[in-house]
C-alpha cells in the first residue's frame, strides 16, 4: 500500500513538473522570441532590475566614470542612459561586488536584449553542465539521480521552481552561482583541487556564501585547494583594480555594509529575505535583526565546522576514511547553512539549493520512502522532493503578499537544515567511516 502510495505520489510530482516547466520556458521563450524585454522593462521598473544592474556594472567599468563606480549618481546615470531606467523612479544602489564589473565587461559590449539573451543561456549551460557532472560524482555515494531520466526532471524541477521565475524576472545570476556551487561540490567529490578552488573563488560574486562554502577545505585541511582559490580570487581582485582603481576594491566592505543598513539603498526588503535574518525582520526592527542574525551565522559557520570534523573523520588530527555517503551529506549541510544563516539571501537564490538533491538525495518519492537510510534522512529527500511544488503552494496560498508569501520558504529551509543535521548524527559509526556505499562491493573511494 506505501509503496502505491508512492508511486501515485511520484506520478503526481512528475505531471506537476513537467506542467510547470514547461509554462515558465514558455513564458521565458516569449520574451526572447517576441522582443518584449524593452517593453516590459519599461512598463514595471522591477522587470529584469536586477540585470540591468550587471548591466549597468559592465557599461561603467568600460567608461571614464569607472573610478566612480559606487557613487550613486552616476550608477543612477548610466540605468537611465543604457539600461531602459525611469528617472522620476530611482533605481536601488548598486553594492555588488568590485569583481562584478571586469566580469560583465565582455557582455556589456551587446545591446541590453542581446546581452540579457546571452546572460541567460550562459547561466543554463553552466547550470546544466555542473550539476550534469556533480550527479555522476554522486551516483556512487547511494544519491538517486544516477539515469538521464532522474537528471531530466530534476532539471525541469529547477526550471518550474518559484525561486527560477523570480531569478529571471529579476534578471539574477542564481542560475551561475549554482552551477559553479555544483561543480565546486563535483571537485571536491574528485579531488580536483584546482578546479574546486576556481569554482569557490567564483562564488565570491556573493561572498556572504563564500564564506560557509570554504568551510569544507578549511576544516578537511584541503590546503592545495584553498590556495587555488586565494591564487583566483587574487586575480579577480586584481582585474578589479585595474578596473574600477584599488580605493573602490579597499572600501568596498564599508560600502556594502552601509548599503545593508540603509533602507533606500537596499531596497527595504529585508522581511522577505529567506534566511534566519527575514524572519527576525518580521518582529523586529532590522538594525536588530541583523545583529541577532549576524551572531547566529558565526554560531551556524562554527558548529558546521564542527559537524565536519565529527563525520568527516577527522577527529584523530587526520583524515581517515569516511563514507561517500556521508560527505555528500555534509555537503548538502553545508549548502543549506550557507543559505538559511547566511546575512542576505532572498527567493531567487534558493535556485542554488537545487544542488543539494543530486549531492545527497533520492530521486523519487518511491525510492525515498522504501530505502533504508535513517527516518530523518528519508524526510530530509522527500521534502527536498516535494519543494517546488511547496514552493507554488506558498506563493498562491491566502494570507497578503511580501513576507507572507517568503517565510514558509525560510521556515522550510530551516526544516531541511534540521533534517540534514539529524540525518548525520543518524549515521551509525561503521557507516561513517568504512569509506564503501551500502551494498556495494566497489573499493572505497576517499573523498576526504
Amino acid at each position: 500500500m506505501k509503496l502505491s502510495a508512492s508511486r501515485c505520489l511520484d506520478g503526481i510530482n512528475l505531471i506537476y513538473i513537467s506542467l510547470a516547466a514547461i509554462l515558465f520556458l514558455t513564458l521565458a521563450g516569449s520574451a526572447f522570441v517576441g522582443h518584449t524585454f524593452t517593453e516590459q522593462r519599461k512598463t514595471a521598473r522591477l522587470f529584469y532590475c536586477d540585470f540591468a544592474k550587471y548591466y549597468v556594472c559592465g557599461k561603467i567599468a568600460a567608461s571614464p566614470d569607472r573610478l566612480k563606480a559606487y557613487d550613486a549618481k552616476v550608477q543612477a546615470d548610466y540605468l537611465v542612459k543604457d539600461a531602459l531606467g525611469d528617472p522620476s523612479a530611482p533605481e536601488e544602489f548598486i553594492h555588488y561586488p568590485p569583481m562584478d564589473f571586469p566580469l560583465m565587461a565582455p557582455l556589456a559590449t551587446l545591446p541590453i536584449e542581446q546581452c540579457f539573451l546571452v546572460f541567460c543561456l550562459s547561466g543554463s549551460l553552466i547550470f546544466l553542465s555542473g550539476t550534469f557532472f556533480l550527479s555522476r560524482a554522486a551516483a556512487g555515494a547511494g544519491a538517486g539521480f544516477n539515469s538521464i531520466n532522474a537528471l531530466l526532471f530534476f532539471w525541469l524541477a529547477v526550471f518550474g521552481s518559484v525561486p527560477m521565475l523570480r531569478a529571471f524576472a529579476l534578471g539574477q545570476t542564481s542560475l551561475f552561482l549554482a552551477g559553479i556551487t555544483a561543480v565546486y561540490i563535483f571537485a571536491w567529490m574528485r579531488k580536483r583541487s584546482f578546479l574546486a578552488g576556481l569554482a569557490l573563488a567564483l562564488t565570491s560574486i556573493k561572498p556572504q556564501y563564500s564564506v560557509f562554502l570554504v568551510v569544507p577545505a578549511l576544516a578537511c585541511r584541503r590546503y592545495k585547494l584553498v590556495l587555488w582559490a586565494a591564487l583566483c580570487e587574487l586575480v579577480m581582485v586584481l582585474a578589479a583594480v585595474a578596473t574600477i582603481g584599488p580605493q573602490n576594491v579597499i572600501n568596498y566592505p564599508q560600502i556594502v555594509l552601509h548599503a545593508e543598513q540603509t533602507a533606500n539603498l537596499a531596497g527595504g526588503f529585508v522581511s522577505e529575505m529567506v534566511n534566519v535574518r527575514g524572519l527576525l525582520a518580521i518582529f523586529v526592527a532590522d538594525s536588530v535583526a541583523v545583529k541577532i542574525a549576524g551572531g547566529l551565522a558565526l554560531i551556524a559557520w562554527f558548529y558546521l565546522a564542527s559537524l565536519w570534523w565529527k563525520f568527516g573523520g577527522l577527529q584523530k588530527g587526520e583524515p581517515t576514511r569516511a563514507r561517500p555517503h556521508t560527505v555528500a551529506l555534509l555537503l548538502a549541510t553545508t549548502v543549506l547553512y550557507c543559505l538559511t544563516f547566511s546575512p542576505h539571501t532572498h527567493l531567487y537564490d534558493l535556485v542554488i539549493l537545487s544542488v543539494v538533491a543530486p549531492a545527497a538525495a533520492q530521486s523519487s518519492i518511491k525510492s525515498a520512502w522504501s530505502g533504508e537510510e535513517p527516518r530523518a534522512e528519508k524526510l530530509f529527500s522527500l521534502l527536498l522532493l516535494v519543494y517546488p511544488a511547496a514552493g507554488w503552494l506558498f506563493l498562491l496560498m491566502p494570507g497578503g503578499i511580501g513576507a507572507c508569501r517568503t517565510a514558509p520558504f525560510a521556515l522550510y529551509n530551516l526544516a531541511l537544515c534540521a533534517l540534514a543535521t539529524i540525518s548525520l548524527y543518524q549515521q551509525s559509526p561503521a557507516a561513517i567511516t568504512d569509506g564503501t556505499t551500502p551494498g556495494s562491493n566497489q573499493e572505497p573511494r576517499m573523498w576526504i
